[in-house]
């Protein structure tokens, strides 16, 4: 997920959440090849676009990171779900 401000409902309840781009969605990290690798990895499955997830402003590679998430992942479409813009990336 994009930021700590979106993900920051989900860490309350103990999920385990990577925020990327940091507290403001604009820092540089995950970078793309660190996401990656955190997938083939087994450590991240799934992938929450939302704020800046359409590759506006949210630091350098924002919009690289996105493409690859789009491209590489499922988007999950269980109707049961409240929440939009979730990717799937298990392999």
């Amino acid at each position: 997920m994009q930021g700590s401000n979106q993900a920051g409902q989900y860490i309350l309840t103990g999920a385990s959440v990577l925020p990327m781009g940091g507290f403001s969605g604009r820092v540089p990290f995950p970078t793309t090849g660190q996401l990656a690798k955190l997938v083939t990895d087994g450590q991240l499955r799934y992938v929450m676009l939302g704020e800046h997830g359409d590759g506006r402003p949210g630091g350098e590679g924002s919009a690289d990171t996105t493409t690859w998430v789009k491209n590489t992942c499922t988007v999950v479409t269980d109707s049961t779900l409240s929440v939009s813009d979730l990717y799937d990336c298990a392999r």
